[in-house]
């Protein structure tokens, strides 16, 4: 994969600036895609004969399978090779994982012991540190959790309880407990976060340090064999070396490890979006009421299309996204700043794909109709796993929240000019949104004081980032060329008058008309032939 095409990222510059170059899948290489198709073929013959057992609650097989990951690499996709890792772009770890999202349980994860339990250590962790434990995590010898959630700190979580304090003999002991720890069954370490003499600060914590527990597993509504526990620190012991950076610097590893992990959700609610796409397509030409197959019924063919042209818009967004933090990383910043210069763009990404896969798996179960909401059939599991794809690693309203305070802190610094002028819709939008925000929030201090405006202006940010990579990958696609186009044409149109609505609730927001006002009706069908023809893929 080349990055030769971007420029190094300056995180929300979309904003104002016209891409320089987007990455997409179709840009992968050959070795690229050899390893996605040795991933697919490992879930397929590793992990999905134990998948309905874990559905079960058997969740002892998932460290097992996690160990034969580390095998092929997947637990060290992210981590350099001086420590038994694969160094991979973000654009192949993003493919690998959404190759993972047949099996949601073990992709979640995967994905969470090898990037937000992982990257603190590793962008934050002293030699020593590193040397002893990343080799083994890498390899899938032993798993990583992250602690950070509590049960009254989820989304503000500096205000986290649990303590830490500094003993005469050296070391640390820990009070409190931590919530909604994914792999909390069976990680060996755990990075926990603590408040340190009132500075909130991370902490290494092996779980078999005295004074460690787990509670029990959650009885979730979904993600059913992936184990999620609490974590229980009655003061518990960890040596002198167990700080993480420096005191009061917790923040650091929190929020610079879930830029990538906010890929990563994205890329396997995307996996999880485009299955649902698939089981609906093959259902609808199977399924005959009438006299003939519900595919031929034009609202039938509504839903498949939108959900099509959706989740492509939505494939544009996560990839350059992707693409964008590789540019950063090869730009010679240190690691943990370019990882923390594009929490615009993964926020954006994050979004938009675990929105997007909501909306195509709900178009799934009611293709599927009664079936559908039998647990017998595949649409019933995805449903309920989904759903908390909104919740983890941000809910989607902090995540909006997020977008619209870095977007205007750009406007108070004079970092966030006017943008350029273009021909293009999403130009357009821009322009218009650029409008809104000095007439809506200019004055005010935080975006809390005006969320809901804040909410629908991050909002016309994603459609426009979304759209710009979509529109050049629709250009320079060259299999598929007309699927691509009809995806990327009815894409636009929707996305057009989503933000037209947001724009005309906002403060000195004008609507923007499409330079294609294409018939609607004409681009589902043309776009549900299109995905039926291929099997609900849209390359």
């Amino acid at each position: 994969m080349s990055t030769d095409a971007f420029s190094p990222l300056q995180g929300g510059a979309f904003l104002e600036k016209p891409p320089t170059g987007t990455f997409f899948k179709e840009l992968f290489t050959a070795d690229e895609l050899f390893m996605a198709e040795s991933v697919q073929q490992f879930m397929q013959k590793e992990v999905m004969p134990c998948a309905a057992a874990m559905e079960a609650g058997e969740n002892g097989q998932m460290p097992g399978l996690l160990l034969k990951a580390g095998e092929l690499g997947l637990t060290g996709a992210a981590l350099p090779e001086r420590y038994g890792g694969l160094n991979l772009p973000k654009t192949t770890q993003t493919l690998l994982t959404q190759c993972t999202a047949v099996c949601p349980a073990f992709a979640v994860a995967c994905a969470v012991h090898s990037g937000v339990g992982a990257l603190p250590l590793l962008l934050f962790g002293s030699d020593e540190q590193k040397m002893r434990f990343l080799p083994e995590l890498a390899a899938g010898r032993k798993i990583a959790a992250f602690a950070l959630t509590e049960a009254d700190s989820g989304s503000d979580a500096r205000a986290a309880h649990t303590t830490a304090v500094l003993l005469d003999e050296g070391g640390y002991r820990l009070e409190g407990s931590k919530a909604w720890i994914t792999n909390g069954g069976f990680a060996h370490l755990f990075t926990v976060f603590a408040q340190l003499n009132g500075q909130f600060s991370a902490f290494l914590v092996e779980s078999d340090a005295p004074g460690f527990a787990r509670g029990r597993e959650e009885q979730k509504l979904g993600l059913h064999g992936c184990s999620t526990r609490r974590i229980l620190l009655e003061g518990a012991l960890a040596p002198a070396d167990s700080l993480l950076g420096e005191p009061g610097q917790g923040h650091l590893p929190a929020f610079c490890a879930l830029n990538p992990g906010r890929l990563a959700i994205g890329a396997i609610a995307l996996g999880m979006g485009r299955r649902a796409l698939a089981l609906a397509v093959e259902y609808a030409k199977q399924r005959k009421q009438f006299g003939r197959a519900i595919a031929q019924f034009g609202l039938v063919q509504r839903m498949l299309a939108q959900s099509a042209a959706q989740l492509w818009l939505a494939e544009c967004a996560l990839y350059r996204a992707a693409g964008e933090m590789d540019a950063a990383l090869l730009s010679g910043a240190p690691m943990h700043l370019a990882l923390a210069d594009c929490a615009i763009e993964c926020a954006a990404a994050k979004l938009i794909c675990t929105e997007t896969a909501q909306q195509a798996i709900d178009a799934c179960l009611q293709i599927h109709g009664g079936y559908g909401y039998s647990e017998e059939y595949a649409p019933a599991q995805l449903y309920r796993d989904i759903r908390v794809f909104r919740i983890f690693e941000g809910t989607s309203e902090v995540v909006r929240l997020s977008l619209a305070e870095a977007w205007l802190k750009r406007l108070r610094e004079g970092r966030l000019k006017e943008p350029q002028k273009g021909d293009q819709t999403a130009d357009r939008l821009k322009q218009a949104a650029f409008a809104a925000l000095q007439a809506g929030f200019e004055g005010f201090g935080r975006v809390q004081e005006k969320q809901q405006q804040a909410a629908d202006l991050s909002d016309i940010a994603i459609a426009v980032y979304a759209l710009e990579a979509a529109e050049m990958r629709s250009r320079q696609t060259i299999r598929n060329r007309t699927l691509a186009e009809t995806a990327f044409q009815l894409a636009l149109q929707q996305q057009t008058m989503h933000c037209n609505v947001l724009l005309q609730r906002l403060p000195g927001g004008q609507r923007v008309e499409m330079q294609n006002d294409l018939n609607a009706y004409e681009l589902n069908s043309t776009l549900a032939q299109l995905v039926l023809e291929n099997e609900g893929g849209v390359f």
